[in-house]
């Protein structure tokens, strides 16, 4: 503690408390810190303040002389500087650098060769509709979002106002995927690559995801043990989250999926890593142009479809989709909601001798209703 009685060289400061010293560089109004033992000689802490200082220095110049040379570099360049100066500067973990990373390789790819100034609103207007095309609102999000922030950081760095990637509209992401067409689904399933043993384990999940409505998390989680199969196959569904567990009786396309996911050597499923698969067939199946639903909206459908089948009966849909609060049950059975209103007003009307309202005419009351509610 005697070197503590002495003052301090300037950037070095004693935490007694912690038992270490906090030693820090400051260059261009930017600090740079790190912390040594309590022990460290002052020789060694103030050998790291003049290397950072000079590394700091070095790095300044660089950032000077190639703004004021005006070098000429494509976009795919210019973001790999970004990461070198920005992103693994500031990125806590590795993945984040790689997530970042990730939304940016679109953008890469739709300018191949050319520069960041020579892509234009227009340019990345077209790219932009593409991706919201197969992509989802939150996801679409990002991939804008960190295109703005390297046309900022491009600002900055080489002392330019140029920044297209603002015009490109925000999307407002949907509260929960919407329920499509049962024969659209089915043309879907049928369009999956089945080949190699990741196609025909992403097309396993989706088929389950739209037979029995599991998740793809309770997908992972099944057993052996939790298949019975037979004439009549059931399976046992564990939730992988704060739902019911239940057992489902399979129909042969679900039966036949367990038994495929049973007999491939990979059945590790990561987040979204059956969405590849998923937008290749939404590309064969859907119109040019139309955007692709997302593939838990299997699970909406569903829901939606047993709500149908069931007349309304709320208690079965919950047992069969594994809900323990009839909020959320609602949640993935509204699509239904408006078929059973008009199915009512139909069969009402029909036991009082009246004609019965069309499918227009009662849409149009229900959505007055919701407006005025």
């Amino acid at each position: 503690m005697v070197e503590a009685k002495r003052k301090a060289p300037k950037g070095q400061y004693l935490e007694a408390k912690r038992g270490r010293w906090k030693v820090m560089v400051w260059h261009g109004g930017k600090p740079e810190m790190t912390h040594f033992p309590i022990g460290t000689p002052e020789t060694e802490r103030s050998d790291w303040q003049r290397r950072t200082l000079a590394r700091l220095k070095r790095a300044a110049m660089s950032a000077t002389e190639d703004a004021a040379a005006g070098i000429k570099r494509s976009f795919a360049e210019d973001v790999a500087v970004y990461f070198v100066r920005e992103v693994e500067v500031k990125a806590q973990y590795p993945a984040d650098a790689a997530k970042r990373k990730s939304a940016l390789l679109p953008w890469i790819d739709a300018a191949g060769s050319r520069g960041r100034l020579d892509m234009t609103e227009y340019d990345w207007l077209k790219t932009y509709q593409d991706l919201a095309r197969r992509l989802a609102d939150n996801t679409l999000n990002r991939y804008r979002g960190e295109l703005v922030a390297f046309y900022s950081w491009a600002s900055r760095f080489y002392g330019t106002t140029y920044n297209p990637a603002r015009a490109l509209p925000r999307r407002d992401p949907e509260l929960e995927p919407k329920a499509i067409s049962w024969d659209t689904v089915e043309a879907i399933l049928e369009a999956l690559p089945n080949r190699t043993p990741v196609e025909q384990r992403d097309r396993a999940l989706l088929v389950l995801m739209a037979w029995t409505g599991m998740r793809p998390c309770e997908v992972s989680r099944m057993k052996e043990t939790d298949f019975s199969d037979g004439p009549f196959p059931m399976l046992y569904i564990r939730t992988g989250k704060r739902g019911a567990k239940r057992t489902s009786q399979l129909v042969p396309p679900a039966a036949a999926a367990v038994r495929v996911w049973w007999s491939l050597p990979n059945r590790k499923v990561a987040t979204g890593c059956y969405g590849r698969q998923w937008h290749i067939a939404c590309s064969k199946v859907l119109p040019a142009g139309m955007r692709h639903p997302v593939p838990y909206a299997l699970r909406h459908t569903h829901g939606t479809k047993l709500m149908e089948l069931s007349k309304g009966n709320v208690k079965a849909v919950m047992a069969m989709m594994g809900h323990k609060t009839m909020s959320m049950c609602d949640r993935y059975t509204a699509g239904a909601v408006a078929g059973l209103v008009l199915e009512v007003h139909q069969q009402m009307a029909t036991a009082h001798g009246f004609a019965a309202p069309s499918a227009a005419q009662t849409f149009r009351v229900i959505r007055s209703e919701q407006k005025a509610g």
